[in-house]
């Protein structure tokens, strides 16, 4: 058998928390925003495969420039599905 040991466990520093999330550490209403943004992109890059793979291509390529407006031009999935449908 696996025997588990206690072992002293330190706090979470505030900079490793921002390097895991990639920006500032955040409390409360703040996490939720990266959250959101997150939740966002996943949702646009499911939308992007439904209407892809539903061959609703006109429809596909109007929401692919909303997200790339929204993102400055980067978004990875809406670039490679816009150069499948041209």
């Amino acid at each position: 058998m696996f025997r588990l040991e206690a072992r002293d466990e330190k706090p979470l520093s505030k900079g490793f928390l921002a390097r895991c999330s990639g920006g500032e550490a955040r409390d409360g209403a703040g996490s939720m925003d990266s959250w959101e943004k997150s939740y966002r992109h996943v949702r646009d890059n499911h939308q992007i495969h439904l209407e892809y793979t539903n061959r609703e291509f006109d429809t596909c390529l109007e929401h692919i420039e909303k997200v790339l407006e929204a993102n400055d031009g980067l978004a990875e999935y809406p670039l490679y599905v816009k150069a499948l449908i041209r």
